[in-house]
């Protein structure tokens, strides 16, 4: 059994339908684009938070800014567009019930790190 795909594989072949059970293979190329760009919005969105005004205007600041300001989101949503396109198996249904439990779960994940700490933090500096 074929372990690993390249992206021109997938994208110009027919693929049969999966049986219940069956699992494709990982499509080593798509991780990366995805850890890749993640890792560079991760790197960007710090140097914004933490970053001093030297570092943002030195080489190392710049290609971060380069690589993680307009180019990693797209491809990240470029690449969880194939995953979920490859994922779902030609299934409406299964496609719409993993949007809406992508959605719940992106909502929870905001909640927790957004909502919840905003309001502990005003509880906090209010108490006397």
């Amino acid at each position: 059994m074929q372990t690993k795909l390249c992206l021109r594989q997938v994208l110009f072949s027919d693929h049969e339908p999966l049986h219940t059970g069956e699992k494709r293979a990982r499509i080593e190329s798509y991780d990366i684009l995805r850890g890749l760009s993640i890792l560079f919005m991760i790197l960007i969105h710090v140097m914004h938070n933490y970053g001093t005004h030297e570092f943002e205007n030195s080489i190392p600041g710049l290609l971060f800014e380069v690589l993680g300001g307009p180019f990693a989101a797209p491809v990240f949503m470029f690449v969880m567009g194939l995953f979920f396109v490859y994922t779902t198996n030609g299934s409406f249904k299964k496609a719409v019930k993993r949007g809406l439990n992508l959605i719940l779960v992106g909502y929870a994940l905001n909640l927790v790190r957004g909502i919840i700490p905003y309001f502990v933090y005003n509880s906090v500096l209010e108490s006397p």
